[in-house]
């Protein structure tokens, strides 16, 4: 008797088993083995599903993929990826750029399908980059993803200014609130350009020089609609002041002219978003975040200048109002136009609990997390469209620190009691150093 009872439980157990596992396995559209689960845990399909311009190809393969719902959320075949006999590890690769390399599907893969997302017809340099990333791997389209970890060279801090060698601004002691920087001020902003469909430039987002070869600005900035919508990310404008003009000049004291070098722009070699960054378009996005590098070194002058990155979260412990940071760009004004020249203005920080408060409404709702930093919440003063991707800044110690970068905030700019949203950049300093190379 007690051994039929055994059996009998063993047998249940087995049986359920069995049809868990029948209803978890699945074969994708491309008859490769998959498993059945929420679209949001398969990072390939949740990619394609939130392209805002997919070809027909692409939205009849995710009705291919469907595989059921849980609750309100459906289900997708999601291709498991192969592993090699033996290795129990994905495979690896060299990358067109001769470092080592996961193969993996290019959804997956965020720097890369950012080239491939760009408006068509891909220019010939994209097309080669593309064809030069291909491997033999699990996906429809697999290509040679860089890993993170083997890009971090022992000697980094070479890599990065010293202390005594940025956040060093003109004019460091002018008085600001919404007006026109000096000339010389903020060395470090550049302007990104984008390549739009009519082969013009584009001046969308911000960004902020961190080093001779990489800037730092926003997810949004890299990747998602701004590629769709308007073009990808070419190049970047540095010492600039006065977008209309080439060389600037201003009156001093005395009445002569004070004139800045003619801008330069230096082409973007790669462009790499935050691996966990989802582009969307909807706002509270996590991991907003994203490095430009450039082909060649940007030259150090009076006007090109980098960054510090902050040493230590100077948020921390810090109550709503207790210092005040400093937003600069070149956004909309309130005249509801992106301003020509540079500005700066100081905003208050808040803290992430009294912010979060502010975004609970039907109107404003975002779920705020500690890799963010909110400041502002004044009348009129914010960051705005046109500022995204550029800095908010910290004066310490008689240098100025890179301690966020302009994410999202209200609209319109500029609410009271609603602070913008910035990522906080001391929360992805070991990503950031990771990704440095020579």
């Amino acid at each position: 008797m007690l051994l039929k009872t055994i059996t009998l439980i063993a047998c249940l157990l087995f049986c359920l088993n069995s049809s868990v596992l029948a209803q978890q396995s699945c074969t994708t559209p491309l008859n490769a083995n998959g498993e059945c689960i929420v679209v949001t845990k398969c990072s390939s399909l949740l990619a394609l599903l939130q392209k805002s311009r997919r070809t027909q190809q692409e939205t009849q393969f995710l009705r291919n993929s469907q595989c059921g719902s849980e609750g309100r959320n459906p289900k997708v075949c999601c291709e498991i990826q192969a592993q090699p006999t033996g290795q129990g590890r994905p495979s690896t690769c060299t990358t067109a750029e001769g470092s080592a390399g996961t193969c993996k599907d290019i959804y997956q893969c965020p720097a890369l399908l950012t080239l491939f997302n760009a408006p068509k017809p891909l220019s010939p340099n994209v097309v080669t980059r593309l064809r030069q990333s291909s491997c033999q791997g699990p996906a429809r389209i697999s290509v040679c993803c860089g890993n993170p970890t083997s890009r971090n060279p022992a000697n980094v801090d070479a890599l990065l200014p010293k202390d005594s060698e940025c956040g060093r601004s003109g004019d460091q002691d002018r008085i600001f609130g919404g007006n026109e920087t000096a000339i010389d001020q903020y060395p470090w902003m550049a302007l990104v350009e984008y390549r739009t469909r009519r082969n013009t430039l584009s001046l969308s987002c911000a960004a902020s020089l961190i080093s001779k070869r990489y800037l730092v600005t926003a997810g949004h900035c890299a990747t998602g609609d701004i590629v769709s919508q308007v073009g990808t990310p070419e190049s970047v404008r540095l010492g600039e002041w006065d977008k209309t003009t080439g060389q600037d000049c201003v009156k001093v004291s005395g009445g002569d002219n004070d004139c800045n070098d003619e801008p330069v722009s230096i082409r973007i070699e790669e462009v790499i978003p935050h691996p966990q960054y989802l582009p969307t378009t909807a706002t509270g996005q996590k991991n907003d975040i994203a490095l430009l590098r450039l082909a060649s070194d940007a030259p150090v002058t009076d006007f090109i200048k980098p960054i510090c990155l902050p040493k230590r979260d100077i948020t921390v412990g810090l109550s709503s109002r207790a210092i005040n940071l400093i937003v600069a760009g070149w956004g909309t004004t309130e005249t509801n136009r992106p301003s020509n020249r540079k500005l700066h203005l100081a905003v208050p920080f808040v803290t992430l609990a009294e912010c979060q408060s502010h975004y609970q409404t039907e109107r404003l709702k975002a779920e705020l997390w500690n890799k963010q930093i909110c400041a502002g919440g004044e009348v009129g003063k914010d960051s705005c469209r046109g500022d995204s991707g550029g800095p908010l800044v910290y004066f310490n110690e008689n240098k100025f620190d890179l301690i966020g970068v302009v994410s999202f905030g209200p609209s319109p700019c500029g609410l009271a009691n609603v602070a913008g949203v910035y990522s906080n950049v001391y929360g992805y300093l070991d990503w950031i150093r990771g990704e440095i190379k020579p």
